[in-house]
Formats: structure tokens, sequence, C-alpha cells
């Protein structure tokens, strides 16, 4: 059953590939029950994966967590589009932006999207 449900979540991944440890099995564990039932309509990934679109299409997505009385995450839903917000496409021209990582500077050119409500 395990090795199933690794493959059926084969997405979710440990950010360092370490020997397993009892710890981490029973984090996997839970993490597998929660993720098997976090959406009955659709598959966890599908969920997220719509989440994403809509975000990239719309520049906005909603995602509603429902929570037990103990606070505890059991389930998710994806919300649909809200027609009252529409994106633009890209922008013309090309605006010159400045990013900063590692304490390197770099320039790059970037269009941007106006959104309207």
């Amino acid at each position: 059953m395990y090795q199933g449900l690794q493959e059926q979540y084969s997405w979710v991944r440990y950010k360092d590939d370490l020997e397993e440890t009892q710890e981490m099995r029973a984090e996997w564990d839970k993490m597998s029950e929660v993720l098997q039932f976090l959406s009955i309509d659709q598959a966890t990934k599908e969920v997220f994966e719509d989440v994403i679109e809509a975000h990239e299409t719309y520049g906005i997505a909603y995602l509603k967590v429902i929570r037990n009385l103990a606070g505890e995450v059991i389930g998710v839903e994806f919300i649909d589009n809200i027609p009252s917000v529409q994106k633009t496409a890209p922008l013309s021209p090309y605006v010159e932006v400045e990013y900063e990582m590692s304490g390197k500077t770099a320039k790059r050119q970037k269009k941007f999207c106006k959104y309207r409500q």
C-alpha cells in the first residue's frame, strides 16, 4: 500500500534525499491520508493545477480551505473564476526591471498586464 501511495503522490517529495526514518514514514503516512481525502470532487493535484491555471489566466485565483474544529485542514475546494476580475494581454512596450538575487543585480525586460474589476 505504501508503494502505491508513493506512486500516486509522486509530485510530493522530500526536499532532501535522505535515508528514511520512522519519523519521516509517520509524516508521509499522515500527509498521504490528508492528500487522499483533501478533495472529494477531483484529484488533489488537479485542484492545485486549476488554481495555478486560474492565477495565470486571470491574475487571481481562489482556494477554499476547509478545517475541522481542531483547526486541521481536512479539505480544499477550487473556486471558479470570479467574472468581475479580468486580466489584459501583456502591454507593450517592454519595461526594464531590476532584480536583486544573492547580492547581485540583474536587469530584465518585462511586460506588465492590467487587471480590471
